[in-house]
């Protein structure tokens, strides 16, 4: 087994299970403003002691400049990333949609359809990218598995860099909300 790979590997879950009568999907959380706003707070609290051990001493001015400005683009990078993560998750909309009553599965984003006869998964897989080298470098991937006449074709749904458990919670959801059965993989 090997990661699909591609896109950005972090540990921001944009996505949730939504349960609904005869309905489940894999869709995406609205943009976390309040832990936007706990983490600028965190940042701004870290340069401000920051800054006031800086005037303890007598430091020149570009000193306390730098504290400054590093500490604005630590906020406005933040801020940045995590909107851009969110606001992709959003325009993608839901990955994943099991209609319980008809059995029928699709991938919405990428007009793919199944049904629960279909040789059909979920695998959470874990293992380090192709060519790397790296024993820290593991990754972790949450794919949609279909087989067909020998041939296997995946897409990937999720990705993070958590090797513990990756998307914990989410694939007890999946395994306790949906027939798709669902692999844990460490490789």
């Amino acid at each position: 087994m090997h990661l699909i790979g591609g896109g950005s590997y972090d540990n921001l879950m944009t996505y949730h299970l939504v349960v609904e009568k005869n309905r489940v999907s894999l869709a995406p959380l609205p943009i976390a403003w309040s832990m936007m706003v706990a983490c600028n707070c965190l940042f701004v609290t870290f340069f401000a002691i920051a800054f006031y051990l800086a005037s303890l001493k007598d430091n020149p001015e570009w000193v306390f400049g730098f504290i400054i400005i590093t500490a604005m683009l630590t906020c406005v990078a933040f801020d940045l990333v995590v909107y851009y993560r969110y606001s992709n998750s959003i325009r993608r909309g839901e990955i994943l949609v099991c209609e319980q009553h008809t059995g029928k599965i699709s991938l919405p984003d990428r007009g793919l359809k199944f049904t629960s006869e279909d040789d059909i998964h979920i695998e959470c897989i874990t293992a380090r990218p192709k060519g790397s080298n790296d024993s820290e470098a593991w990754c972790s991937e949450l794919n949609f598995v279909y087989s067909c006449n020998g041939k296997i074709e995946r897409w990937n749904l999720l990705r993070s860099i958590a090797t513990i458990r990756p998307f914990g919670k989410l694939v007890d959801q999946l395994r306790q909300e949906t027939p798709i059965p669902v692999r844990r993989i460490a490789a």
